[in-house]
């Protein structure tokens, strides 16, 4: 593997994958996806693997004892979410020798493999229990992050042309076909707010429709709010303009003319 296939199968292992020592204390590293596709890119880029059926029609490529090895020294390279680095120091014991890396683009292709998806704004997301690792996106790419599901999880959120020009690497990079031919429908043609733009304003309008009293009693406070606070506010100004009239040596003290 050269330098930017061992960072992609880094972020696609802090994704999607798994690193252990099993109850009859054998070392494992484990990949597990929907699609079989991704995992046999997986396989072609290493050796010793080894596919297994999962629950709920999952694939798994998994590695056994020394075969792993490689593996974890590979992950180790490039990782960057706290937790993956706690998950290599209880197999190595070695966690004041393993550090968080920056993320690349080839690290975040591999990330989003795993775990990202498109949305319709178009967008790219990305939801994850831990922040610090979305926070590190950030820094690196953009966008923002927010609690999500009640509390329980964040998401990093990146939308606009930022958007696009990651959505236009992953397309071009992606090792994931049905992730990638979704990220590019979303972010090609027109946008979602274009193709219910029609839709959006008989909306609208039937509501102000509905609503009509409502709004237009809303208006009518509205202005009134406004008169108030300019009556307010021109009252306030007259007060001070008169108060430095009558003591021009306050704005004086500031080194201003009154």
């Amino acid at each position: 593997m050269n330098t930017q296939e061992e960072q992609w199968l880094t972020g696609f292992w802090e994704g999607d994958g798994s690193a252990f020592i099993s109850a009859q204390g054998q070392l494992t590293v484990n990949f597990s996806q929907m699609e079989r596709t991704i995992l046999e890119y997986v396989d072609s880029l290493t050796e010793g693997g080894r596919f297994n059926a999962g629950a709920h029609n999952i694939s798994m490529l998994q590695f056994y004892g020394l075969k792993c090895i490689p593996l974890l020294a590979i992950f180790a390279r490039h990782v960057v979410s706290k937790h993956s680095i706690e998950r290599l120091a209880k197999l190595s014991g070695a966690l004041e020798a393993l550090i968080s890396h920056t993320p690349t683009i080839e690290w975040l292709i591999g990330f989003f493999d795993a775990e990202g998806w498109p949305g319709r704004q178009p967008s790219l997301a990305i939801e994850q229990k831990e922040r610090g690792v979305l926070d590190k996106i950030v820094i690196s790419f953009g966008g923002s992050v927010y609690l999500y599901h009640q509390g329980t999880s964040y998401r990093w959120f990146l939308s606009g042309n930022e958007a696009r020009e990651l959505a236009h690497e992953i397309v071009k990079r992606s090792h994931n076909p049905i992730k990638g031919k979704r990220v590019l429908s979303y972010f090609t043609g027109p946008t979602y707010q274009q193709l219910h733009k029609e839709a959006h304003q008989e909306a609208v309008r039937r509501y102000r429709e509905k609503h009509s009293e409502q709004l237009s009693a809303r208006r009518k406070e509205r202005r009134v709010e406004t008169r108030e606070y300019n009556k307010k506010y021109w009252t306030e100004h007259k007060l001070v303009a008169a108060y430095i009239k009558e003591h021009p040596e306050v704005m004086e003290g500031l080194g201003c003319k009154a």
